[in-house]
């Protein structure tokens, strides 16, 4: 976790001082204090801070290094997963959305809520759309595994078999800790 900034230690030392004011006054007027304080005055919070964020940049760079970083990404060599069926059809309907100028929020809601109304028989087609491709996907990760390339990045990352399933299934999904 990165270290407070000098302004969020000053804060702090701010509220601590038995302020009864609001929090959006003690804001305003701690920001103004901070404002009108001489480099001197700050210097203990920014002491602080300097040193907090050594020891976090000395930590980080030691994680990255470890090779653990590269756990959180994706390992490229790793086949991705096919669209589903739905997504076939979002993309479908983004294309006979698109001159209705709605941001894409509203139209991923609006789409989701007509595949829910969509019966079986409207889905099948886009549902069939994915069938090759996740058997595609399917061989291609066959092939993956088989090649040992998702040993090698297991090994590279630092991800072994005495880590959690969890830990191993989820390395790799693009997630940070």
């Amino acid at each position: 976790k990165k270290p407070a900034t000098a302004w969020l230690r000053y804060l702090q030392h701010f509220r601590s001082r038995g302020s009864q004011l609001k929090q959006g006054e003690m804001m305003k007027a701690a920001a103004a204090e901070w404002k009108t304080m001489s480099d001197e005055q700050k210097r203990p919070f920014v002491e602080q801070y300097e040193a907090e964020k050594a020891r976090y940049d000395e930590a980080f760079k030691e994680y990255a290094d470890s090779g653990q970083l590269s756990a959180w990404k994706r390992d490229p060599e790793k086949p991705t997963r096919p669209h589903t069926g739905y997504m076939h059809f979002l993309a479908e309907f983004r294309v006979r959305s698109s001159e209705s100028g709605e941001g894409m929020p509203r139209l991923a809601k609006r789409a989701g809520e007509a595949w829910k109304g969509m019966s079986a028989a409207e889905k099948a087609p886009y549902e069939q759309k994915a069938v090759p491709e996740m058997e595609k996907y399917k061989e291609a990760m066959k092939a993956y595994k088989e090649s040992g390339k998702e040993n090698a990045w297991k090994a590279k990352v630092g991800l072994s078999k005495n880590q959690p399933a969890k830990a191993r299934d989820d390395a790799g999904k693009g997630e940070k800790p």
